[in-house]
């Protein structure tokens, strides 16, 4: 038996001659949370749909819970739950009418169906809300009604398509709490999020970027990799300061930053280095920042789009 929950190989999705997703290969151990992290057009929604059979790839295969997804979409079906950035309640069905709608659709038997009602009212905090109809829900209460919904039948493994879009930071923070004690319960958890707060809670993520995959690797490891330090420097003329920092030898990356510039260290200790080389200018300020994924994420993208345009060939 296979310890992945789920594995691509070579995934691509073109629409006519639009690249949406690109030769995504990637491994999830069963029982993880795995992010896929990217702006809007990244490709997350793209993969999430196909992972979960919902759109058939352009080329390339997967297996869920060693399930083939060319051959054998009904078995993966029957394992897996899937919650769209904009599931459908029913407005008009109350929360328990919902509850027992997708019980049923889900063919789970009434006497299992209204045992694991009472068990996901309380997990979700729902209990006091049960007459109420969904369209008088908050942002957030329908949000974790949809994932009771989705939950109803047990899957093994769950994918969320950007589950707290527009949701209020509380309703995020409570609507975390559940899928973590999903997860602790055995569920393998594939998400999609544009926040990178989100994307530490993950134990892996993968960067996504115009349908390609940048990095996969846990947050901790994605930040060691970024570099050993990030400096915020205020200093003018920023642009002198940029051409002068980007030919020390130590430096991973430099990048302007509203009125200050924001320099990756390989070695944080050559600071004063740095510092020295920046006299001639008008120096105000060198603080050390925290290394985070958004600045990693940033520069990841600005060096793919450095490399691609550098192969690029050269216009006559």
């Amino acid at each position: 038996m296979s310890n992945w929950a789920i594995e691509s190989f070579d995934l691509t999705k073109h629409y006519n001659k639009q690249i949406a997703v690109e030769n995504l290969s990637l491994k999830v151990p069963k029982g993880s949370i795995f992010g896929l992290v990217g702006p809007d057009g990244a490709g997350k929604s793209t993969i999430i749909k196909m992972l979960s059979t919902i759109l058939p790839p352009t080329s390339g295969n997967a297996k869920i819970n060693g399930f083939e997804l060319l051959k054998e979409k009904r078995k993966i079906r029957k394992n897996i739950g899937y919650m769209s950035e904009e599931f459908t309640l029913y407005q008009d069905l109350s929360v328990m009418e919902n509850l027992k709608f997708f019980g049923d659709v889900f063919g789970v038997p009434p006497k299992i169906r209204d045992e694991k009602i009472i068990e996901l009212l309380a997990f979700s905090r729902l209990g006091p809300f049960i007459n109420r109809r969904a369209q008088y829900l908050s942002g957030g209460m329908k949000q974790k009604l949809a994932l009771a919904c989705t939950l109803i039948h047990e899957p093994q493994i769950l994918f969320l398509d950007e589950p707290t879009r527009g949701v209020d930071l509380v309703s995020r923070r409570e609507f975390w709490r559940i899928i973590t004690d999903v997860n602790r319960k055995g569920v393998s958890i594939f998400l999609s999020t544009p926040y990178m707060e989100e994307a530490e809670r993950c134990n892996e993520i993968a960067f996504l970027h115009k349908g390609k995959v940048l990095t996969i690797n846990t947050p901790d490891n994605i930040k060691k990799n970024f570099g050993e330090g990030l400096f915020k420097i205020k200093v003018k003329p920023s642009s002198e300061a940029k051409k002068i920092i980007k030919r020390l030898p130590f430096i991973e990356d430099v990048e302007i930053f509203g009125d200050s510039v924001r320099v990756v260290l390989r070695d944080k200790g050559k600071i004063s280095i740095l510092s020295k080389a920046l006299e001639g200018l008008n120096l105000k300020e060198i603080s050390e920042a925290p290394l985070d994924l958004e600045a990693a994420f940033v520069f990841l993208i600005k060096n793919t789009e450095t490399k691609a345009e550098e192969n690029e060939p050269a216009k006559n």
